[in-house]
């Protein structure tokens, strides 16, 4: 029996997934985490970002509190270049030291792009808008040339309520939402009111969803009539979609069960398009919701085997949506600047 097959059938085995090539991958990733999970400045640990061209710097958030943030920036940087930011909150069960080895920290010096990592209250995220604010304060201070045009927030499991939480109180600051094992989000009881007070200011805000389908806890599909509204409303009032996923429980349950379609099969909801990549040796179902103009607004992938870890192409495919959208300042409008065309196959459920 292949690895993908015992996937598949939901019979998740550990050993076979720290042996499949995104597991070890997923490993490999928190290796200096586990070496030095008590000394996160460790010269040893500098010098292993150094290697992938990173540099590291950890700042006190809070004095009082004994929380820092860390920041990460490519070491070869032209002088007057400003640089896209990536804005990561850890789930709660994580330190930031784990944080950075989530993936984003390793595309740092490829996309030169700036990734920070606060060390923000978890518990009913307090003052996360306040410390965003302070942040970005004490970096400009210190020298950092952010462009604040192309500011992104990404969220696992806990952060992602705290990046969706983030970004709906910042109208018109970021450019784009990266989410993993966050289907939870969508099961939330104050997103609703949370959405709506967003949508009254007119702005438009890219979501990526990426979630691992042994992930139990984060799985789609969404099982009951109010997720279902709930996502509803995020894509009518803050992906701003024409043409919106109508259906309840009972219809997702029929797309699951009877669709032609294996990506809709995984989620119970039609896309405009979908496709299914080979990454990693598993399969990654992928639907994609479209504007009129072919804007990619909502994007979801669903990884087969993947539990409740970051494996190595989880930052890459959500770096690689978030960073072809831009926020003009002069007008408040959410750009779109595609690496590539795509394709506008079909209205959601033909």
């Amino acid at each position: 029996m292949s690895k993908i097959t015992a996937f598949a059938n939901g019979r998740f085995d550990p050993e076979i997934f720290q042996r499949s090539e995104y597991g070890m991958n997923a490993f490999q990733m928190q290796h200096i985490y586990k070496q030095y999970m008590d000394a996160p400045m460790h010269p040893t640990v500098l010098a292993y970002w150094r290697s992938m061209g990173v540099k590291k710097e950890m700042f006190d958030l809070s004095r009082e509190e004994d929380r820092v943030y860390t920041v990460f920036t490519p070491l070869t940087c032209e002088k007057d270049q400003s640089w896209p930011m990536l804005y990561c909150l850890h789930d709660k069960e994580d330190d930031i030291f784990l944080a950075e080895t989530y993936g984003y920290t390793e595309l740092v010096s490829r996309e030169k792009v700036i990734c920070v990592y606060p060390e923000y209250r978890v518990e009913g995220l307090t003052d996360l808008k306040e410390e965003f604010q302070n942040i970005m304060t004490q970096m400009q201070e210190k020298g950092y040339r952010i462009d604040e045009e192309r500011l992104y927030v990404a969220g696992f499991h806990y952060g992602a309520f705290a990046a969706m939480h983030l970004a709906l109180t910042c109208p018109g600051i970021f450019a784009g939402i990266g989410l993993f094992s966050a289907a939870h989000v969508f099961r939330g009881r104050s997103l609703p009111g949370r959405i709506e007070e967003y949508g009254k200011s007119g702005c438009r805000e890219p979501l990526i969803c990426v979630g691992g389908s042994m992930d139990p806890n984060n799985a789609w599909p969404l099982e009951q009539d109010s997720y279902l509204d709930t996502l509803r409303l995020w894509m009518k009032k803050v992906a701003r979609l024409e043409t919106i996923c109508e259906g309840n429980a009972a219809e997702a349950a029929r797309i699951r069960r009877d669709s032609e379609d294996r990506v809709e099969r995984e989620f119970g909801m039609h896309f405009h398009n979908t496709q299914i990549e080979y990454l990693e040796d598993t399969f990654w179902y992928h639907g994609t919701f479209y504007d009129r103009e072919k804007v990619p607004v909502m994007e979801f992938y669903n990884v087969e085997g993947l539990p409740h870890i970051h494996c190595k192409m989880v930052a890459d495919r959500i770096w690689k949506y978030l960073r072809c959208f831009r926020i003009d300042k002069s007008t408040g409008v959410c750009e779109y600047m595609p690496d590539v065309e795509v394709d506008f196959e079909k209205e959601v459920g033909s």
